[in-house]
């Protein structure tokens, strides 16, 4: 189930969708990432994290060059901490 999930939201495009958003020229991923919510960007990370897990995953988020760049911006802002984010945005390297 997981799986099937997980390639739905891929074919659809999730990261990238939404009509509103495409009009201010940010990505779901953007908006999400950039919240002044921790546990959205946590919950974001550990859902990236779970796409890099499947062959298709990792084949659609290397297409975007932003969100490995955001990851690995993450890893060095997170410091020596092992916090959830960290862990998941090391998981989906």
């Amino acid at each position: 189930m997981r799986k099937q999930v997980l390639l739905t939201y891929i074919h659809f495009d999730l990261l990238e969708s939404g009509e509103i958003l495409q009009e201010q020229n940010d990505s779901v991923f953007e908006t999400l990432f950039f919240s002044d919510s921790p546990k959205i960007r946590e919950y974001l990370v550990a859902f990236i994290n779970s796409m890099a897990s499947e062959y298709l995953g990792r084949t659609y988020l290397i297409q975007k060059k932003n969100i490995v760049h955001l990851l690995v911006e993450t890893l060095y802002s997170e410091g020596n901490q092992d916090s959830y984010l960290r862990q998941n945005a090391l998981g989906a390297l």
